[in-house]
């Protein structure tokens, strides 16, 4: 216990919350793997550049509805009714694939798409906000590996049953699945919320700001060279992450069937969750304590700026590998993870503000670019190592603006 920093009584709750996160994850999985088995193969890569306009709209909508009821409800109701509806979603989508057969699915695996999507962001963010209701903000950074672990460790458990499976059972067998992880996960919840007493550190409450403080803090945004260079930083990273699902979705899904596909990426899934779950226990923390959170920002943007000039000169299943990696390990367990301490160099009401125009605003707009591009591309018709070219231009500015952001940090935490 002492080795994986678990103070005394802490034990059976840290692991409640680990098979909570773990259940919620698994399933997400699955959905994410039959949803983009299906699309590739019943739509094809070539439209991925529309999922890539649309989603963006599908958050724009959700995020607020979502951070509404938040304030308004609490998140206990909210992931109450959100477990109900993933059940009644995955039985909805399950039941239309089967009913549909081999017949024409565009409209349901082009939901889908977006449906598992959506739940993908959606179950992260609602799950740390429950746990920021149960664990104090010292206790919280104390025990993020074993936390975070059950995410990851549900990735790998859900990515393994699609990979085994996949080539034995239908989709809708995996959306019905996805349906009773979540009554699981539901029956998790109840325990912790009828057994366990939640906080009050004020810190992981929803600040509800007026009009006018939100206005100052987004002129601050406006004018603050370092938040300038944060969101220039995520944006470039996420427009290099969309192009690099694109390249390594095309390589993947050339000469595999339908089963094939889903069973592949629920391999991949479950490979990248398990480095993702090394890295959160063995490798993050002592990343930045050895290089800093300054130096650790440039690890995405170097990684992914080699790995296109190499998928550029080789385009194959092994640097297709390496691009899918990047974006579902690196970018997921090393970047993302960073960002939470980049934040801190800001303000308490300042960090919220500075995420939610990041995550909620830039996020979605880097996103809709890419897919604007890859279909201006596709009507040019540039070939894959064109795109890849335009990437590492991309990287350039994603590098630079790195290294401007490693050189402002400590003159912003100091201000």
């Amino acid at each position: 216990m002492k080795f994986l920093k678990i103070g005394p009584g802490e034990g059976a709750k840290v692991l409640i919350f680990f098979v909570l996160a773990a259940l919620i994850q698994a399933g997400v999985v699955l959905g994410v793997s039959v949803a983009d088995g299906l699309f590739l193969t019943k739509i094809g890569v070539e439209k991925l550049p529309q999922v890539f306009l649309a989603m963006p709209l599908v958050m724009i909508i959700a995020i607020p509805i979502f951070d509404y009821f938040l304030n308004s409800l609490g998140i206990n109701r909210v992931l109450s009714f959100t477990f109900f509806f993933l059940v009644l979603g995955g039985m909805s989508f399950a039941g239309w694939l089967h009913i549909k057969g081999s017949e024409d699915t565009f409209l349901v695996v082009y939901l889908l798409k977006l449906y598992s999507y959506l739940w993908f962001i959606v179950t992260y963010t609602l799950y740390w906000n429950f746990v920021g209701e149960y664990f104090y903000l010292l206790d919280a950074k104390r025990l993020y590996p074993l936390l975070s672990g059950g995410l990851t460790f549900g990735g790998v458990f859900g990515g393994g049953i699609v990979a085994y499976y996949g080539l034995l059972l239908p989709p809708s067998f995996f959306l019905v699945a996805w349906s009773v992880l979540v009554v699981l996960a539901s029956v998790v919840f109840f325990f912790i919320v009828k057994n366990y007493r939640k906080t009050t550190d004020d810190d992981f409450n929803e600040l509800k700001y007026n009009l006018k403080a939100f206005a100052n803090n987004l002129k601050f945004i406006v004018n603050s060279r370092f938040a300038i260079l944060i969101n220039l930083v995520f944006f470039a990273g996420i427009v290099l992450a969309a192009l690099a699902e694109y390249q390594y979705s095309g390589v993947f899904s050339r000469n595999k069937s339908e089963e094939e596909l889903i069973s592949f990426f629920g391999l991949m899934f479950a490979l990248a969750s398990g480095l993702n779950f090394f890295i959160n226990f063995f490798v993050f923390s002592r990343l930045v304590y050895w290089i800093g959170v300054r130096n650790v920002s440039l690890i995405y943007p170097c990684v992914i700026a080699v790995v296109f000039g190499i998928f550029a000169l080789y385009e194959s299943t092994e640097t297709a590998f390496l691009l899918f990696f990047v974006v579902q390990s690196i970018l997921i367990s090393i970047d993302f993870n960073n960002w939470n301490f980049i934040y801190k160099a800001f303000t308490s009401s300042l960090q919220k503000t500075v995420r939610f125009f990041t995550e909620g605003i830039v996020d979605p707009f880097a996103t809709c670019l890419a897919g604007a591009f890859l279909i201006a591309s596709g009507v040019m018709g540039f070939t894959s190592t064109q795109i890849s070219i335009v990437a590492l231009g991309v990287s350039s500015l994603h590098i630079f603006s790195a290294f401007a952001l490693k050189n402002n940090y400590l003159g912003a935490v100091v201000e």
